[in-house]
């Protein structure tokens, strides 16, 4: 017996740090679309990437051989990592946060009567302000992280209250949502 985890415990770990990162990214890329007056649709894509190839390069950075002083064939194999690891986690973050943004700014459009991008960044901003939220709750009742993950899968489902910050902002007599 050993103290080494399995590759399903890995996984597991894994799965709940995607579950955590992901509204504080899509947040991220509400804020940068806001205040650099871009498209949220592209900011999305860019916010993760430049994410994930940041989490490359501090692993990168923390192996025992460093990057400078690695073989031509490490250096190839880090690259081929690289590009494996973006398609994939671009793609885990088009199904766990894409599809409930894309439903909820799609009932946003179909309750509200507002513009297709408006009903994006109300989903986007639900999405993140439940994900957030809710692990916030978790920590802060039990302190545990277990519980964080829990509360940060109220995202899903918060994205689909984009109708009622749309109608918030509306009350409220903003333009832009952020």
């Amino acid at each position: 017996m050993t103290n080494v985890p399995g590759p399903g415990f890995v996984l597991l770990l894994a799965a709940a740090a995607t579950f955590v990162v992901l509204p504080l990214l899509a947040g991220l890329s509400l804020l940068v679309a806001t205040v650099l007056g871009r498209r949220l649709t592209w900011t999305l894509v860019g916010v993760h990437a430049i994410a994930i190839l940041i989490g490359v390069g501090a692993l990168a950075a923390g192996s025992p051989v460093g990057i400078q002083d690695a073989p031509i064939g490490a250096t190839v194999g880090l690259a081929r990592f690289t590009v494996g690891v973006l398609l994939g986690g671009l793609l885990v973050a088009a199904i766990v946060e894409g599809l409930p943004i894309a439903l909820g700014a799609l009932v946003t459009v179909l309750f509200r009567d507002t513009s297709r991008e408006r009903g994006l960044r109300c989903a986007t901003a639900g999405y993140a302000l439940g994900g957030v939220g809710g692990a916030l709750v978790g920590l802060l009742l039990t302190g545990s992280l277990a519980a964080v993950v829990v509360g940060a899968l109220f995202a899903p489902l918060t994205a689909f209250g984009g109708p009622i910050l749309d109608a918030a902002a509306t009350w409220v007599g903003t333009s832009e949502l952020t």
